[in-house]
């Protein structure tokens, strides 16, 4: 045989990862990997990063699948960001973001959940650093193609940690939107 693909999941990582290290010891065929029943998002991406990357580390693995208990989108993104993570797949866009603190002045959280899916859509590889202060934006975000960050009563635009545009924060979330799109299609 040899368009055989071979899956050996199991919902608890070290039983994931002991079946395909045994598989693949003994037979040179492709695996499929994955953990079955892996749960809901946070759960689910934790148990197949940590089988994955233990896996992928030691060359075991050909394809992959993240089974979650979420959306078939969010199981392809954190499937992309996994292999990305694993140097096992290059290009993509990569997005970096803020945790929330006290210095935010920009709605980190909220700018990633309305673009998220349209930037990991995109046919590009680029980074995009979505941060909640000038004390992160710019400088810490430096090495992205494109970012944006709060800084007191403005929103900044910034590539490679050069500011490119300045929005007011007295304007609404659409033209902050309005202008990122606009830069984001200069790369």
């Amino acid at each position: 045989f040899d368009t055989v693909v071979v899956s050996m999941k199991a919902s608890s990582v070290r039983e994931t990862i002991l079946c395909n290290e045994e598989f693949a010891r003994k037979f040179d065929i492709p695996l499929h990997l994955g953990v079955t029943e892996a749960g809901p998002l946070i759960g689910g991406v934790v148990k197949s990063t940590l089988a994955f990357s233990h896996l992928l580390g030691r060359g075991i693995g050909n394809t992959v699948r993240v089974s979650l208990s979420d959306s078939a989108e969010n199981e392809v993104i954190a499937a992309r960001e996994i292999l990305s993570e694993c140097g096992k797949r290059s290009g993509g866009v990569r997005i970096v973001s803020c945790p929330r603190c006290g210095r935010n002045g920009f709605d980190v959280h909220g700018f990633v959940s309305r673009w998220q899916k349209e930037l990991m859509g995109l046919d590009k590889d680029i980074t995009v650093a979505v941060m909640g202060c000038v004390v992160n934006g710019p400088g810490e975000g430096r090495h992205a193609d494109v970012g944006i960050t709060g800084a007191g009563d403005s929103v900044l635009i910034f590539r490679h940690g050069e500011i490119v545009r300045t929005i007011s924060v007295k304007d609404d979330a659409e033209s902050a939107d309005r202008a990122f799109r606009e830069e984001l299609q200069k790369l």
